[in-house]
């Protein structure tokens, strides 16, 4: 899915979409979901507001000026490392993980990844694509199949192990 390790990008607001990304990248994969083929209503609950908090920062980004940034302007914005992805017993844990990565991805690639601030029109357009159809799968299809019943091929992942503990 991923094969970038060290993500680059000279804008600041595409930094920390992609920091966010990474992040719910992460929690989805410790879901308890993704080690069942159930999409429990925990981690919809939890997804659905990942999405709702990235319709939110693009809607607070694109309502924001463009910086003047003359002596900083083009300065690469330092990024957490992608994290790595994992095999998930649940597909459709697999699916969204997909999604969130491609959304991730085409941020870093973008256009607006060049310039210091805001968003470039056509990638505001095709993230907010992304997020949508990332919110239609999980009404559309999570709600309507979840879950599924697999006894002669379940389990065939390793359980993912908890998340990050301690202080």
């Amino acid at each position: 899915m991923a094969d970038k390790t060290e993500p680059q990008t000279y804008n600041i607001i595409v930094g920390g979409m992609v920091d966010r990304l990474n992040t719910y990248i992460e929690e989805m994969q410790k879901s308890q979901s993704a080690n069942l083929v159930d999409f429990n209503v925990h981690d919809k609950t939890r997804l659905k507001s990942y999405l709702t908090a990235l319709v939110e920062y693009i809607d607070w980004a694109v309502g924001q000026p463009m910086l003047d940034l003359p002596e900083t302007s083009p300065q690469l914005v330092s990024m957490n490392p992608f994290p790595v992805i994992q095999e998930h017993e649940n597909p459709m844990i697999t699916d969204v993980v997909r999604l969130l990565c491609r959304l991730r991805d085409e941020m870093v690639n973008s256009q607006t990844s060049r310039q210091s601030t805001g968003f470039v029109k056509h990638d505001e357009v095709r993230a907010r694509s992304i997020i949508k159809f990332t919110n239609d799968f999980m009404d559309n299809y999570v709600e309507k199949v979840s879950p599924v019943d697999l006894p002669e091929t379940v389990p065939s992942a390793p359980v993912t192990g908890p998340g990050k503990t301690g202080v």
